[in-house]
């Protein structure tokens, strides 16, 4: 199991999609982030997550490649910023949590959200 990859031991692609749209049900509910997906196709949205998502956590690559400073350039105008991803990321921990991940798989969710962060948020 030491080899396995982190997408593996989370649970892979069934678990991924359902920590994905469990996530943006509390992402939707927060007036502190909801605003930021006005106007956003949340079907193609949450498919490109999930895509991002398998290839950061070490299971295949993304659908397609990715900028995400130039993605998110628009929502960084918009105010995009650390405390967002904060708030992502502690939905994240809450939603793994509830899934009845150990707090070691979902510390290295964590750091592996932690990463992208200044690619998101252009710096």
């Amino acid at each position: 199991m030491q080899n396995s990859t982190l997408y593996n031991r989370v649970g892979g692609e069934n678990r991924v999609n359902a920590v994905v749209d469990a996530l943006y049900g509390k992402v939707l509910g927060d007036d502190g982030l909801n605003y930021f997906f006005e106007g956003v196709s949340m079907e193609a949205h949450l498919n490109k997550l999930k895509s991002f998502l398998r290839m950061a956590f070490g299971g295949g690559k993304a659908s397609r490649s990715l900028d995400l400073s130039s993605v998110h350039a628009s929502l960084v105008d918009r105010g995009l910023g650390d405390v967002h991803i904060n708030s992502l990321i502690m939905y994240m921990r809450e939603v793994l949590e509830d899934q009845g991940l150990n707090e070691d798989l979902i510390l290295g969710v964590e750091a592996v959200l932690d990463c992208y962060r200044d690619n998101v948020l252009g710096r």
